[in-house]
């Protein structure tokens, strides 16, 4: 968290000073980022779902979904540096993999906050899929712009995705940790409860009452 809001700083302090990076080496950055900090989400996913199942044990998590998005954004950002590295100079695949530390911190920042906004809205009105699903709808929101930016077909798009990605990063990385802190208190009070429950209606009834003393 620290980390992205120094990133954030610097970030925002080129654009103030008009030395926003380039929309290759941007696009480039994030989607290399990827792949890392969807799997840094589908992490905390498993372990709220860890802790829900003490209160609830029917919810679920297929792995399946996550790892091939894992497998997909890693081939996207790998492909996205061979393809910088043969069009531009060394100089600009150097600035993309500084600005995919930043974009991990920044973007993956984000990117985990609405994930965790969109998976509680989710388990309350689907749970069998929210600890599967939740993680997608921000990534593709947040990533998706990174694709023509990485191929060169965009030019001074960084100059808009610079709001939500930087921006939004840098006082996201607070509400995020502050966000997963609640969500981690909230599952495990549930679960105290739901245990606490069970073992009230498993535990023996007490033993009855002596006969009372003839006088």
């Amino acid at each position: 968290m620290p980390f992205a809001l120094v990133a954030g700083f610097l970030l925002l302090a080129c654009s103030a000073s008009q030395c926003v990076p380039g929309d290759q080496e941007s696009g480039s950055g994030v989607l290399f980022a990827t792949p890392f900090f969807v799997a840094c989400t589908l992490g905390i996913l498993r372990l709220l779902l860890a802790l829900w199942r003490g209160a609830r044990p029917e919810l679920g998590m297929r792995w399946l979904p996550g790892l091939c998005g894992v497998w997909v954004s890693f081939v996207l950002g790998l492909g996205a540096m061979v393809y910088l590295g043969v069009k531009a100079d060394s100089y600009a695949l150097e600035e993309a993999f500084s600005l995919a530390g930043m974009a991990f911190a920044l973007v993956g920042s984000l990117v985990l906050g609405l994930t965790l906004i969109v998976w509680r809205v989710w388990l309350a009105v689907r749970p069998a899929s929210a600890f599967t699903w939740a993680w997608l709808p921000p990534t593709l929101l947040l990533v998706l712009p990174a694709l023509p930016m990485a191929t060169g077909a965009t030019q001074d798009a960084m100059d808009f995705m610079l709001v939500p990605w930087a921006l939004g990063g840098f006082f996201g990385a607070p509400v995020s940790g502050l966000m997963l802190i609640a969500l981690l208190i909230e599952a495990g009070v549930r679960r105290s409860r739901a245990r606490r429950a069970a073992s009230a209606v498993t535990a023996p009834p007490p033993p009855p009452p002596p006969p009372p003393q003839a006088s």
